[in-house]
Protein backbone atom coordinates (compact mmCIF):
# COMPACT_ATOMS: atom_id res chain seq x y z
CA UNK A 1 0.00 0.00 0.00
CA UNK A 2 2.83 2.60 0.69
CA UNK A 3 4.40 2.10 -2.69
CA UNK A 4 0.86 2.86 -4.46
CA UNK A 5 0.51 6.07 -2.35
CA UNK A 6 4.44 6.71 -3.30
CA UNK A 7 3.46 6.05 -6.84
CA UNK A 8 0.35 8.09 -6.87
CA UNK A 9 2.31 11.09 -5.21
CA UNK A 10 4.83 11.27 -7.56
CA UNK A 11 2.32 10.90 -10.57
CA UNK A 12 0.35 13.85 -9.22
CA UNK A 13 3.67 15.94 -8.58
CA UNK A 14 5.16 15.04 -11.99
CA UNK A 15 1.55 16.07 -14.02
CA UNK A 16 1.46 19.45 -11.96
CA UNK A 17 5.33 20.26 -13.40
CA UNK A 18 4.79 19.33 -16.24
CA UNK A 19 1.23 20.72 -16.88
CA UNK A 20 2.43 24.13 -15.57
CA UNK A 21 6.11 23.59 -17.85
CA UNK A 22 3.55 22.89 -21.18
CA UNK A 23 1.23 26.05 -19.73
CA UNK A 24 4.27 28.17 -19.49
CA UNK A 25 5.68 27.09 -23.07
CA UNK A 26 2.65 27.36 -24.92
CA UNK A 27 1.85 24.08 -25.17
CA UNK A 28 -2.58 23.96 -24.18
CA UNK A 29 -3.12 20.28 -24.80
CA UNK A 30 -1.58 17.11 -23.22
CA UNK A 31 -2.79 13.57 -24.51
CA UNK A 32 -4.32 10.65 -22.12
CA UNK A 33 -1.44 8.77 -23.77
CA UNK A 34 1.12 10.95 -22.42
CA UNK A 35 -0.82 10.84 -18.64
CA UNK A 36 -0.77 7.23 -19.01
CA UNK A 37 2.76 6.68 -20.13
CA UNK A 38 3.60 9.22 -17.18
CA UNK A 39 1.83 6.80 -14.87
CA UNK A 40 3.61 4.02 -16.34
CA UNK A 41 6.99 5.39 -15.62
CA UNK A 42 6.35 5.89 -12.00
CA UNK A 43 5.00 2.98 -11.18
CA UNK A 44 8.21 0.99 -12.92
CA UNK A 45 10.73 3.32 -10.70
CA UNK A 46 8.63 3.07 -7.82
CA UNK A 47 7.74 -0.50 -8.21
CA UNK A 48 11.29 -1.70 -8.76
CA UNK A 49 12.94 0.41 -6.23
CA UNK A 50 12.62 -2.52 -3.83
CA UNK A 51 14.65 -4.32 -5.07
CA UNK A 52 17.74 -2.12 -4.42
CA UNK A 53 19.90 -2.52 -1.05
CA UNK A 54 20.21 1.49 -0.88
CA UNK A 55 22.49 1.37 2.56
CA UNK A 56 25.76 -0.29 2.42
CA UNK A 57 28.94 -0.26 0.82
CA UNK A 58 27.71 -0.99 -2.76
CA UNK A 59 25.38 1.98 -2.82
CA UNK A 60 26.68 3.22 -6.08
CA UNK A 61 26.32 0.03 -7.88
CA UNK A 62 22.99 -0.97 -6.29
CA UNK A 63 21.86 2.63 -7.68
CA UNK A 64 22.76 1.59 -10.93
CA UNK A 65 21.70 -1.92 -11.67
CA UNK A 66 18.27 -0.34 -10.39
CA UNK A 67 18.48 2.54 -12.84
CA UNK A 68 19.30 0.12 -15.70
CA UNK A 69 16.77 -1.71 -15.10
CA UNK A 70 14.25 0.90 -15.02
CA UNK A 71 15.24 2.40 -17.77
CA UNK A 72 14.90 -0.78 -20.06
CA UNK A 73 11.97 -1.25 -18.78
CA UNK A 74 10.73 2.54 -19.53
CA UNK A 75 12.34 2.41 -23.06
CA UNK A 76 10.42 -1.04 -23.50
CA UNK A 77 7.53 0.68 -22.23
CA UNK A 78 8.17 3.48 -25.07
CA UNK A 79 8.91 1.25 -27.89
CA UNK A 80 5.96 -0.88 -27.22
CA UNK A 81 3.22 2.57 -27.14
CA UNK A 82 4.58 2.91 -31.23
CA UNK A 83 1.71 0.25 -31.76
CA UNK A 84 -0.86 2.57 -30.13
CA UNK A 85 0.36 6.23 -31.62
CA UNK A 86 3.34 7.26 -33.16
CA UNK A 87 6.29 8.26 -31.41
CA UNK A 88 7.86 11.67 -31.84
CA UNK A 89 11.23 11.72 -33.47
CA UNK A 90 12.93 12.40 -30.19
CA UNK A 91 10.73 10.53 -27.84
CA UNK A 92 13.86 7.98 -26.56
CA UNK A 93 15.97 11.00 -26.13
CA UNK A 94 13.54 13.10 -24.14
CA UNK A 95 12.50 9.91 -22.33
CA UNK A 96 16.06 9.51 -21.30
CA UNK A 97 16.75 13.08 -19.73
CA UNK A 98 13.43 13.30 -18.39
CA UNK A 99 13.68 9.85 -16.76
CA UNK A 100 17.32 10.38 -15.56
CA UNK A 101 16.68 13.76 -14.20
CA UNK A 102 13.98 12.25 -11.97
CA UNK A 103 15.56 9.51 -10.95
CA UNK A 104 18.65 11.40 -10.14
CA UNK A 105 16.87 13.64 -7.78
CA UNK A 106 14.97 10.87 -6.42
CA UNK A 107 18.03 9.09 -5.49
CA UNK A 108 19.51 11.55 -3.87
CA UNK A 109 16.89 12.58 -1.34
CA UNK A 110 16.61 8.65 -0.67
CA UNK A 111 20.51 9.01 0.11
CA UNK A 112 19.50 11.96 1.70
CA UNK A 113 17.06 10.14 4.36
CA UNK A 114 19.24 7.23 4.98
CA UNK A 115 21.91 9.37 6.45
CA UNK A 116 19.33 11.57 8.74
CA UNK A 117 18.15 7.94 9.47
CA UNK A 118 21.16 6.66 10.51
CA UNK A 119 21.95 9.91 12.46
CA UNK A 120 18.92 9.49 14.35
CA UNK A 121 19.10 5.93 14.80
CA UNK A 122 22.77 6.06 16.65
Amino acid sequence: MKKWTLICETFTILCLISGGLGLAFGQKEDTHLHMFMRFAFCAIAIGTIGMTNWGGRFRFVASLFHYLVAMFLVFAFTWATKFVEPLHPNAFRDVFFNFTIIYIIVAIALWIAEIRRRRRDA
